[in-house]
């Protein structure tokens, strides 16, 4: 999978990886793989996961997964609540 995601990149020339790139991360599996995916590969990235608090206590705990991932890598990250009104 990894080479895959490396020749697509290159392929269809996404990014530059020589700048950075801020990743939405939600917490589900495709952000997670992704997230993963731009760190073994080198490219430099900023992690954003924003709680809209629409799932409840599921919403909590994508937001307390991301946390915890993000304190074992070498990357900034950014967390924003929302609380929804009626």
């Amino acid at each position: 999978m990894f080479e895959r995601f490396l020749a697509y990149i290159r392929d269809e020339n996404l990014l530059d990886i020589n700048k950075k790139v801020l990743l939405a991360v939600s917490g589900g599996m495709d952000s997670m793989v992704l997230t993963t995916l731009c760190i073994k590969s080198g490219i430099s990235i900023g992690v954003a996961h924003f709680n809209h608090h629409l799932r409840g206590q599921e919403s909590d705990d994508d937001a307390a997964f991301v946390e915890e991932f993000c304190k074992n890598i070498p990357y900034h990250a950014i967390f924003k609540t929302l609380i929804p009104t009626s």
